[in-house]
């Protein structure tokens, strides 16, 4: 007859958080923290000035951004590919000193 050997396995204590709980705290997969950078998708739409509408992609900026799709082998229209226009955009605006 086989014996167990249950001194082998040890258990490690359980911590008590402030509550007095002993449950373990389990990993969260949702990382919606402060500092946490969220995806463009999961963020609010930003505050539009009062009487100025969105700024749309030219056309000549939509063939880029279709042959982007088209090169990673992504559909059109996505945002991925429209924000990557649109930054390449706006920083051809900014002037430097």
């Amino acid at each position: 007859m086989a014996t167990k050997n249950t001194a082998a396995v040890k258990k490690s204590p359980a911590k008590k958080s402030a509550s007095g709980n002993t449950k373990a705290k389990k990993p969260s997969s949702n990382t919606s923290t402060s500092k946490a950078k969220k995806a463009p998708w999961d963020k609010e739409n930003p505050k539009q000035a009062k009487g100025k509408a969105p700024k749309k992609l030219s056309t000549s900026e939509k063939s880029e951004a279709k042959t982007r799709a088209k090169k990673a082998g992504r559909p059109y229209p996505n945002l991925v590919d429209n924000m990557a226009v649109a930054k390449k955009k706006s920083g051809n605006k900014k002037k430097s000193g």
